[in-house]
């Protein structure tokens, strides 16, 4: 499988904000066609997230996410692929984001950040 050109390094003061919100977000991945896993969203920002989940997609793969949100805002879909592998799940690599889905991916994190307890806008 051919690999993905890698996104620029970023040091601390060029990454991007990332949320953690582990427990408090579920994302199902799948691959088109085939298969599809669910588990807790452990970190997310606009350029990928980690899933935690001992069911894994081969390192490279496409595959398509699916954000859910209880008592939120819509389900938000990306395309990414796995970019690394871990024992207890997956990192996912984002494709790049159109500036509708860049903006709900912020507005979940920032709702991450106040603990789930603000109505979405």
């Amino acid at each position: 499988m051919k690999r993905r050109p890698a996104k620029p390094i970023t040091t601390p003061l060029t990454r991007p904000p990332r949320a953690v919100v582990s427990g408090q977000l579920r994302a199902a991945l799948c691959i088109p066609g085939q298969m599809e896993v669910f588990g807790d969203v452990q970190d997310l920002s606009e350029g990928g997230m980690f899933l935690r989940t001992y069911e894994r997609f081969p390192q490279d793969c496409p595959c398509e996410c699916r954000l859910i949100v209880d008592d939120g805002p819509a389900d938000i879909r990306l395309r990414g692929w796995v970019a690394h592998l871990k024992e207890v799940g997956m990192a996912v690599q984002f494709d790049e984001l159109d500036s509708k889905t860049r903006d709900e991916v912020h507005r979940i994190m920032n709702l991450a950040a106040a603990g789930f307890s603000s109505p979405p806008a």
